[in-house]
């Protein structure tokens, strides 16, 4: 059985929701404030949706 995946969102969409630029975004990263993106060799694809739920919470 398959599972279903979840919607990946790029970081420029993620700026968009969060209404943040990249900058500020990385930052909350490295602060701890927003969770970690998926990485595929050391490059950046998104972050689960999940992930943008949990990132609002804690940026909060």
């Amino acid at each position: 059985m398959r599972k279903e995946q979840e919607h990946l969102i790029g970081i420029k969409e993620m700026c968009g929701l969060i209404g943040r630029d990249r900058r500020t975004l990385w930052a909350w990263v490295r602060n701890g404030k927003f969770p970690e993106p998926l990485r595929i060799n050391g490059c950046t694809i998104g972050w689960q949706a999940s992930s943008y739920r949990t990132g609002l919470e804690n940026a909060r």
